[in-house]
């Protein structure tokens, strides 16, 4: 259903990644609160841990450490929005095929983590796109050796009638989107928007995510930086409902409504209608 059918040049938006240095609990609870149905704690072999939120073809990973060594890297990324996957049918060949045309790339890193209720593993290969040049933040690309275990069908309906991620939101100007462009199978849409499959990455600068997303922008980096997600959901309204019912504070926005980063661990969150 996903990297068996896909070619080469289609590179489609994987998942997103909410990062922790805190308590996994946490995010957990948070995310809980935001009507995500989530996935038990995994154990990656690296030493972190996670929670996804599925989707229909994306999906939100909240990472923090494990239980055993620690993942040292993940300190470095801090609290909030820091990861981007990109989808590798093959990831050795498309890492050799980057590193050919001059990106700057990471080594590829195998690694897995037990699915108790399927008694296997779930297994990936990875790499990072160094040339992204994102602060705080890394684009990476994920192959799934095992998508029937991240892809099951009671993970993907959630309370708040979340259905797929839209847009990935980057706080910079749009012409630093240009070195995304060496990605293949990535298309330019609009002004300041990156076509990944059927989602989008998207450059806005501060005054115009402060006015999208109606939250405050304070000390903007000089590099681009990830700063939120725009969610498709069924029914806008009863999302609306339960997260006002659960205690959040929600923004009415020309797209939808928003919920501001000091509520969800620090990711703008912005809520919108499904296509």
């Amino acid at each position: 259903m996903h990297e068996d059918a896909m070619p080469l040049d289609q590179i489609p938006l994987d998942h997103v990644v909410v990062t922790t240095t805190r308590d996994l609990d946490d995010l957990q609870h948070l995310f809980t609160r935001l009507g995500f149905n989530l996935t038990p704690r995994g154990y990656h072999t690296l030493g972190s841990a996670n929670h996804l939120a599925i989707f229909s073809d994306t999906y939100l990973e909240l990472l923090g450490q494990g239980n055993g060594t620690a993942r040292t890297d993940l300190l470095s990324f801090g609290d909030g929005l820091t990861g981007v996957a990109l989808r590798a049918a093959d990831a050795t060949r498309l890492h050799s095929r980057l590193r050919d045309a001059g990106g700057a790339v990471s080594e590829t890193r195998d690694f897995s983590r037990p699915v108790a209720i399927a008694r296997r593993d779930a297994s990936f290969r990875t790499f990072t796109y160094e040339g992204a040049g994102l602060a705080g933040g890394r684009l990476f690309f994920c192959q799934h050796n095992t998508p029937d275990l991240v892809w099951r069908a009671d993970d993907q309906t959630h309370p708040n009638g979340v259905t797929d991620v839209l847009e990935v939101v980057v706080l910079g100007d749009p012409a630093q989107r240009d070195p995304l462009a060496l990605i293949p199978g990535t298309e330019l849409d609009s002004a300041d928007a990156l076509r990944v499959g059927g989602a989008k990455i998207r450059f806005q600068q501060a005054a115009a995510l402060q006015d999208r997303f109606k939250t405050a922008i304070v000390d903007a980096p000089p590099a681009p930086s990830l700063f939120g997600l725009v969610l498709a959901v069924q029914d806008l309204a009863k999302a609306r409902k339960l997260l006002a019912q659960n205690g959040l504070i929600v923004t009415d926005t020309d797209e939808g409504f928003a919920v501001s980063p000091d509520q969800t661990g620090n990711v703008a969150l912005l809520f919108t209608q499904r296509p």
